[in-house]
C-alpha cells in the first residue's frame, strides 16, 4: 500500500515538475527578451556617455596644452630675464674685480713707496743716534779745557751778533773781556793768539764812539712837546700909550715956567706919532686855526726827525733836520727863546754822524775755532773708526711686519 501510494504520487509529481518546467521557460524566454531590449538601452546610454566623456577630455587636454604652452613660455622668458641679470652681474663683478685689481695694485704701490720711506727714516734715524752717541761720548771725553773753549766760543758768537744787529759796544766789550779771562785761566801758550787778537778787538771797540741815538729822541720828545707854546711870526700893532696918564716930567711942571710948560706939551705931542721903517716884509696876522696848523706841522716834521734817527737813515735824518729848520725859521718868532732852543738843539744834531763804521771782531772766534779743530782732529785719531749700518736686516723684518 504504500508502494501505490508512492507510485501516485510520484507521476503527480512530475506533472508538476513538467509544468513548472514549462512555465519557467516561458518566463525566461520573455525575461530573455527584457533583457535584451534593456541591453540595448544601457548601450545607447553607454555610448552617449563615452561620447561625452571623450569630447570633455578631449576639452581638457586642449586647455592642458593650452596652460603648458603660456607655462612654458613664461618659463622661457624668466629664462631670459635671468641670463639678462646673470649677465648684468657679470658684468658688475667684472668690474669690481677691475676696481680691486686697481685698488691692490695702488696698495702695492703705497706700500712699496711706505717701505722706501720708512727705510729712508729709519737709516736716517740711525745715522742721528749714531752722531748723538758720538757728541755724547765726546762730550764725556772732553776735559776742562774743552769746555771752556766751547762756552768761549759761544760768548763770541753772541758778541759778533750783538755788534752786528744792534750795534751795542758795551755788551760786546764785557763779552770780549770775559773770554779772555776765561782763557787766560787755562794757561795754555797755544791760545795766546786769540788773546792777541780779542786785545786788539777791544782797542777798536773801545776808540769807536757811537751817537747817543736814545738820548737825541729823548731830546726831540721834550721839544716837540714845548711845539704848541712857541710863538710865531705875526705882525704886532705899536703900543699907544693910555690917554690920561701922567708921565713923571708932568708933576714937575710948574705954572709959573711957562717956556718950560710949552716945551713939555710939544714933546707930548711928538709921542703920539711915531714912525718906524722896516726892510723886510712884514707877517701877515693868522687866525688861531692857522697857527694851530703852523705848529701842527713842525711837530710833524719833528716826529719825521725822530723816526729817521731810530731807523738810522742818515740822508733822510739831515734832510729832515734841514727842512724843519726852514719851516722853523720861516714862521716862528726868533726871539722866542723855545724856538732859540730848537734851533740850537737841531743845528747840534747837523754834526752827529749816524753811519758809523763798526770795527770787526771776527778775528778771534776764527782763530779760537782753528785751535778747536786742530784738538778735535787729535781726538779723532784716536777713536777707532765705527761700522756701517746695514739696512738690509731692517728692511727685512719691516716686510715680514708689513706681511703679519
Amino acid at each position: 500500500m504504500s508502494d501505490d501510494n508512492t507510485s501516485k504520487k510520484t507521476p503527480d509529481k512530475k506533472v508538476h515538475a513538467g509544468k513548472t518546467s514549462a512555465t519557467g521557460k516561458t518566463e525566461g524566454h520573455a525575461k530573455s527578451g527584457q533583457g535584451s531590449t534593456k541591453g540595448a538601452v544601457k548601450s545607447d546610454a553607454n555610448s552617449q556617455a563615452n561620447s561625452k566623456s571623450s569630447s570633455f577630455i578631449s576639452g581638457f587636454m586642449l586647455v592642458a596644452i593650452a596652460i603648458s604652452i603660456v607655462g612654458i613660455f613664461i618659463l622661457w622668458q624668466q629664462q631670459q630675464e635671468d641670463k639678462k641679470k646673470n649677465r648684468q652681474q657679470l658684468q658688475a663683478q667684472s668690474q669690481l674685480i677691475s676696481v680691486l685689481e686697481s685698488e691692490v695694485k695702488k696698495y702695492t704701490q703705497s706700500q712699496d713707496q711706505f717701505r722706501g720711506e720708512i727705510d729712508s727714516k729709519v737709516t736716517t734715524e740711525i745715522n742721528e743716534i749714531e752722531r748723538s752717541i758720538a757728541d755724547i761720548k765726546e762730550l764725556g771725553s772732553k776735559n776742562h779745557r774743552d769746555w771752556i773753549l766751547s762756552e768761549s766760543e759761544y760768548l763770541l758768537r753772541i758778541a759778533n751778533h750783538r755788534l752786528q744787529l744792534e750795534g751795542d759796544i758795551n755788551t760786546t766789550i764785557k763779552a770780549l773781556r770775559i773770554v779772555d779771562s776765561k782763557i787766560m785761566s787755562l794757561k795754555d801758550p797755544s791760545l795766546l793768539p786769540v788773546r792777541k787778537q780779542l786785545a786788539d778787538e777791544i782797542s777798536a771797540l773801545e776808540s769807536t764812539r757811537l751817537p747817543d741815538i736814545h738820548g737825541m729822541v729823548l731830546t726831540l720828545d721834550s721839544l716837540q712837546a714845548m711845539s704848541p707854546k712857541m710863538g710865531l711870526k705875526i705882525s704886532m700893532l705899536p703900543k699907544v700909550a693910555k690917554e690920561g696918564t701922567p708921565t713923571d716930567d708932568a708933576h714937575e711942571i710948574t705954572i709959573k715956567d711957562w717956556e718950560l710948560v710949552l716945551n713939555k706939551i710939544w714933546n707930548e705931542l711928538k709921542t703920539l706919532v711915531v714912525i718906524k721903517r722896516h726892510d723886510q716884509s712884514l707877517a701877515p696876522i693868522l687866525t688861531v686855526e692857522q697857527q694851530q696848523t703852523l705848529r701842527h706841522i713842525l711837530q710833524l716834521k719833528i716826529q719825521g726827525i725822530r723816526t729817521a734817527l731810530l731807523n738810522k737813515q742818515a740822508e733822510l735824518f739831515m734832510e729832515s733836520l734841514k727842512d724843519t729848520l726852514s719851516w722853523l725859521q720861516e714862521h716862528f718868532n726868533k726871539d722866542d727863546p723855545d724856538v732859540v732852543l730848537l734851533e740850537s738843539r737841531l743845528q747840534e744834531f747837523q754834526t752827529v754822524q749816524l753811519n758809523v763804521r763798526l770795527p770787526e771782531i771776527s778775528g778771534s772766534l776764527h782763530a779760537l775755532r782753528s785751535i778747536q779743530k786742530q784738538l778735535k782732529n787729535k781726538t779723532e785719531s784716536t777713536i777707532p773708526p765705527k761700522k756701517p749700518v746695514d739696512t738690509n736686516n731692517i728692511s727685512k723684518q719691516q716686510d715680514e711686519q708689513v706681511k703679519i
